[in-house]
C-alpha cells in the first residue's frame, strides 16, 4: 500500500468491512475515506467519485469490486433478485466508470473490474450439477 490513499465503500449493509479496510490502510500511514452507499442505484454512483476527488484532489484508480449473489437454485431466482444482481455486479461498474470520466485531468486512467468464480460457474451457490437426461 505504499503511496496509496483508499476509499472504502460499505455497500448497503454492514460497515464492518469498510471499518476493517480503513484500519488496515491507516495502519500503513495512509488516508482512508469511508463511505456508505447503495451503488445498485445509478443516482448514488456519482457521490463516491465526487467525495474522493474532494477529499484527495484526484482519482487515480477506480476498482469495481462490489458483487452480490442472492440466489440458490437457478430455477428459484426471482426477477427481482436477478435485477439486483445485475444492478450491483454489472450496471454499477459502468455507472461508477461513467462518473469518473469527467475527471480525466485528475485521473490516471485506470479502471479495474473484478468478478468471482460464481460469475463463470453454472454450479456456484447451490446450483445443481448438470446431469444427463434419462431416456
Amino acid at each position: 500500500m505504499e503511496g496509496v490513499d483508499v476509499v472504502a465503500i460499505a455497500f448497503d449493509q454492514s460497515d464492518d468491512n469498510a471499518v476493517e479496510a480503513a484500519r488496515t490502510v491507516e495502519g500503513k500511514g495512509r488516508r482512508c475515506l469511508k463511505l456508505k452507499g447503495d451503488i445498485s442505484r445509478k443516482a448514488e454512483c456519482g457521490r463516491p467519485v465526487q467525495e474522493t476527488v474532494s477529499a484527495f484532489g484526484r482519482l487515480d484508480v477506480l476498482v469495481n469490486n462490489a458483487a452480490v449473489f442472492e440466489g440458490g437454485l437457478t430455477s428459484e431466482i426471482t426477477d427481482e433478485v436477478l435485477e439486483r444482481i445485475f444492478r450491483v455486479n454489472v450496471f454499477a461498474a459502468t455507472h461508477l466508470a461513467q462518473a469518473a470520466l469527467p475527471h480525466p485531468e485528475k485521473a490516471r486512467d485506470c479502471v479495474i473490474n473484478t468478478s468471482s468464480a460464481t460469475s463463470i460457474s453454472a454450479r456456484g451457490a447451490r446450483s445443481p450439477t448438470p446431469r444427463p437426461s434419462a431416456r
